[in-house]
């Protein structure tokens, strides 16, 4: 091998960044969601989210996919009743697993896609591109969200020295909605109502919890 490639790639691999998960995974779960998916087996799982009543609850899902995305291994999975739709759990999130049969496995909607299911998510929800949304973002925001490719259908406009427009369509208006929160007070909800409504939510509860 020529003596150029091999300086080229030793500067190369000293500028590989390794991002390690921020939330630790139980080994088993990780090596029973790799072979639910590979022998196309259902699992049952009990769950915990952050959200709603934060309980543990019992699922009997179709593992499809498994990558990881904002830190955190995430799995792409159908649930019986639910079978038009591809759900997300985080693996950090499930207290127990076990594989079920071939039997009880739901397969993934016709049009699933991994690649295009992960790409389309703002963060990490994945899906259908239910969602056009338009935001006013101002500087020192603007300069930033310029530069960066927060999703494939992202269109920036820029409207002046200070401002851009973003136009993107995504699959879950909360996600926005926090990353927006995350950016005050740099960025304006042109549209849809429904985000707007859920930022000033989100805000409502930050007054309360800091000011209350």
């Amino acid at each position: 091998m020529p003596d150029d490639f091999v300086a080229m790639g030793e500067l190369l691999a000293g500028l590989t960044a390794m991002e390690l998960p921020v939330a630790g995974i139980k080994s088993w779960v990780f090596e029973t969601v790799l072979e639910a998916i590979h022998e196309h087996e259902a699992v049952e799982i009990d769950y915990i989210s952050p959200y709603k009543d934060r309980k543990m609850k019992t699922h009997v899902i179709s593992p499809y996919d498994m990558f990881f995305k904002a830190h955190s291994w995430y799995m792409a999975a159908g649930e019986a009743g639910k079978e038009d739709k591809v759900l997300m759990f985080k693996l950090s999130r499930i207290e127990r697993i076990m594989l079920l049969d071939e039997e009880r496995f739901i397969p993934p909607p016709e049009d699933y896609n991994p690649a295009v299911f992960r790409e389309s998510s703002w963060y990490v929800k994945g899906g259908q591109l239910n969602h056009s949304i338009r935001l006013e973002v101002r500087e020192p925001m603007a300069s930033i969200v310029s530069e960066t490719i927060r999703h494939p259908t992202q269109r920036i406009t820029r409207i002046d020295d200070e401002t851009v427009e973003l136009y993107a369509c995504v699959p879950d208006l909360e996600e926005v909605a926090r990353w927006i929160l995350s950016c005050s007070p740099h960025v304006k909800v042109i549209e849809p109502e429904e985000l707007r409504v859920m930022v000033r939510g989100l805000a409502e509860k930050v007054i309360a919890l800091n000011y209350g």
